[in-house]
């Protein structure tokens, strides 16, 4: 199954009522884009951090309310905006957010 990446750019998350604490935004201010991680999703199976080009994307130290280890950005303003992260991900737990094209849409 195929999902459009605006239902996982954040209108699914919105539809849906998320504990703020297992969301966690980091802010790219020099790209003008948002990298967004759920927690409550993410298994930490490494396979966003195998790809990241970068090498920014590491395993958390704190447990999941699922038992795992998700994965959490080191360096945010190193992210080139990719979406191999997001694409990659099984479990739908990290997405790129880009601000100029969520601004298109909506202006």
């Amino acid at each position: 199954i195929l999902i459009p990446k605006c239902v996982l750019n954040g209108v699914l998350d919105k539809m849906l009522e998320i504990d703020a604490n297992l969301v966690q935004v980091w802010e790219v201010t020099s790209r003008n884009l948002e990298i967004v991680v759920r927690k409550d999703r993410c298994k930490g199976c490494e396979l966003c951090v195998d790809i990241c080009p970068k090498k920014i994307l590491t395993l958390s130290n704190e447990i999941s309310p699922r038992g795992y280890r998700p994965v959490t950005v080191t360096d945010a303003e190193s992210c080139v905006g990719c979406d191999r992260c997001e694409w990659t991900c099984p479990d739908f737990a990290i997405y790129i957010i880009h601000k100029e094209n969520r601004q298109k849409r909506n202006g």
